[in-house]
């Protein structure tokens, strides 16, 4: 069952996409500076190894970004959209025995990489589908941004599980096409469909008994193991000061308010 808005929010997510984003569009300390306004989050802190924000940062730094640069942004930032963020869930992907399982794969669990979105899997008498909308409130322009970098990565990922048979899957989006669609569709091997009916990643129901070319039953239990440990994390006093201590020493000499850590650690 799906969490509320405000505990979607509050979600820690990796700082990788922060630092990513910030890498590939703030040219100068006072471009960073202005990316990162509102989201709380302090520049040095994004260097921090394990670093995590809410992602509620997340949402404002991507709106920063939408505002000044518009919803294709994620075209200029195959960093962040790549697979080598998605850590365990890639892993999982990919070593899923089939891409029926692949899929089942994704939807289960990719909330616990990105949880800003909510994953259904769905399937029709032809198709797999993983159905995917926003877990918080975002404006047109956000949300459509935001999609179209998942809509990147699901492909990257894809283009390497399907081989040959890319072109019988369908990213479909739910509004029309942008200013400079023709620029987004150089990035996509699948079919592409506006003005659908949702957003939705689909697979005929045919290729799902297709065994996945990376298939690796042990590492594939390994990282679901990995994820099940995200999805249902146990207390660990020692990880939670560490966290702290990292935070404290990213603001020194000034002083790290308790609220604002509370916050930051979600």
């Amino acid at each position: 069952m799906h969490g509320s808005e405000s505990d979607a929010l509050r979600t820690p997510v990796s700082a990788v996409y922060a630092r990513a984003l910030v890498r590939a569009f703030g040219q100068t300390r006072g471009d960073r500076d202005e990316l990162l306004k509102g989201t709380g989050i302090r520049l040095e802190a994004l260097d921090q190894p394990g670093a995590h924000m809410p992602v509620s940062s997340l949402v404002v730094l991507a709106a920063n970004i939408t505002r000044r640069h518009g919803e294709l942004w994620p075209l200029s930032a195959a960093a962040v959209w790549s697979t080598s963020l998605q850590g365990a869930l890639d892993v999982a992907t990919r070593t899923a025995p089939t891409i029926a399982d692949a899929l089942a794969t994704g939807a289960r669990f990719g909330s616990t990489r990105a949880p800003f979105v909510r994953n259904r899997l769905r399937k029709t008498a032809r198709a797999i589908q993983i159905e995917i909308s926003p877990a918080v409130a975002m404006d047109e322009a956000l949300w459509h941004a935001v999609a179209l970098a998942v809509s990147l990565n699901v492909h990257a990922v894809y283009v390497q599980l399907l081989e040959d048979a890319i072109g019988e899957a369908t990213l479909q989006f739910p509004w029309s096409p942008p200013a400079g669609a023709e620029r987004l569709l150089e990035h996509y091997s699948c079919a592409v469909k506006f003005n659908a009916a949702a957003f939705i990643f689909e697979v005929p129901k045919a290729l799902g008994a297709r065994p996945s070319p990376f298939a690796d039953p042990q590492l594939h239990a390994k990282a679901i193991e990995a994820l099940e440990a995200i999805e249902n994390p146990q207390p660990d006093t020692a990880a939670l000061a560490g966290i702290v201590e990292r935070l404290i020493a990213a603001r020194l000499p000034q002083r790290l308010a308790e609220e604002e850590a509370a916050r930051l650690v979600g």
